[in-house]
């Protein structure tokens, strides 16, 4: 396609641009996908993954839990689109944030094709840290997708951003970023202030700063975080202060 993708996967932004926990009183299943089968091995800036990429053939639990805070399902449906895409879909599991939780459990009741769909609840999508929170107290996976309404992941994107995770590199991984309105100058103002720090033409390697979205990490680094997590997944400046504290490596 003529793009420098040379960052761990991607995102194109659209719009402007290992326990089990059992889950929250306010978070149910709405439905169940296919099931799962093994992604391609692949080879992360030379590194192999053959040997200690985790098996993906007859193992019930997903592998990768996406958190979507959202407040209707119309407004998700893209983004769920683009998922099924993936090399794997059937090793997501969906988890969708409202504060509208019933009517977008009704909703995603046909949704298929992931490991599973849950719905939360969520007092309020203001600010989406606290969102983002619930979703992660509710995954199973044990990695973490923090994603957006508005970003899409590349099909073959999901093997190269585990690589890293899966083989002890990082902690949290971001994919590069590309602006998916090339044609409209609103979004490139937009894409420019928000996402050029992550673009998709940059080169790859560890992070001094991250966003507090749009990274695949660690579920169990997430929630070590503890109380804090709900305004640290609201603000990059704390966020990256306690990732620094903490000694979390983030990669690109």
């Amino acid at each position: 396609d003529g793009l420098d993708r040379s960052a761990s996967g991607s995102f194109m932004e659209a719009a402007t641009s290992f326990a089990v926990y059992s889950l929250p009183a306010s978070c149910d299943h709405a439905s169940f996908g296919a099931a799962p089968h093994a992604l391609d091995k692949v080879d992360h800036h030379g590194i192999s993954t053959a040997r200690r990429q985790p098996t993906m053939t007859s193992i019930p639990n997903p592998l990768v839990s996406v958190v979507l805070p959202t407040d209707t399902y119309e407004t998700i449906a893209p983004v769920l689109e683009s998922l099924r895409r993936l090399e794997a879909p059937e090793r997501l599991e969906v988890i969708l944030v409202s504060p509208e939780a019933d009517d977008l459990r009704a909703a995603a009741l046909g949704t298929t094709g992931f490991h599973a769909v849950r719905v939360c609840h969520t007092d309020t999508l203001a600010p989406l840290g606290a969102a983002r929170a619930v979703g992660v107290e509710a995954c199973s996976a044990p990695y973490v997708l923090l994603g957006e309404t508005h970003s899409y992941l590349w099909p073959d994107a999901l093997a190269p951003l585990l690589a890293p995770l899966v083989g002890g590199e990082a902690d949290l991984v971001l994919p590069g970023f590309i602006n998916g309105n090339p044609v409209n100058v609103f979004s490139w103002a937009c894409f420019l202030v928000a996402y050029s720090r992550w673009g998709a033409n940059l080169p790859s390697g560890s992070l001094a700063e991250i966003p507090a979205y749009g990274f695949l990490g660690r579920r169990d680094v997430l929630v070590d975080l503890g109380a804090d997590l709900p305004v640290l997944l609201s603000d990059g400046e704390a966020f990256n202060r306690v990732l620094r504290k903490k000694q979390i490596r983030s990669a690109f």
